[in-house]
């Protein structure tokens, strides 16, 4: 139990977009200028990436970030069939 003598009840809005694709997971959080890429296995995702923004590749929106995302999975997966 953690014991306090007062709390501050003030909330704040998060400020984190995320978009799932398949088994990719991309999350941009309006505060840090890159998205975090992960990648789900048995119910947990892991971090495997990081996407760095340059100005003509900002994230302002769920869209924005599903072009993000789809280029990142153009350029790093290769789907080899069975």
């Amino acid at each position: 139990m953690i014991k306090m003598a007062d709390i501050n009840l003030c909330t704040t809005q998060g400020t984190t977009i995320y978009v799932d694709i398949d088994i990719f997971r991309f999350t941009k959080d309006k505060e840090i200028l890159s998205t975090s890429v992960e990648m789900e296995t048995n119910g947990e995702y892991e971090y495997i990436d990081s996407i760095k923004y340059e100005k003509i590749n900002k994230v302002e929106n769920h869209n924005d970030l599903k072009k993000v995302a789809l280029n990142w999975i153009f350029k790093h997966v290769e789907i080899t069939g069975n």
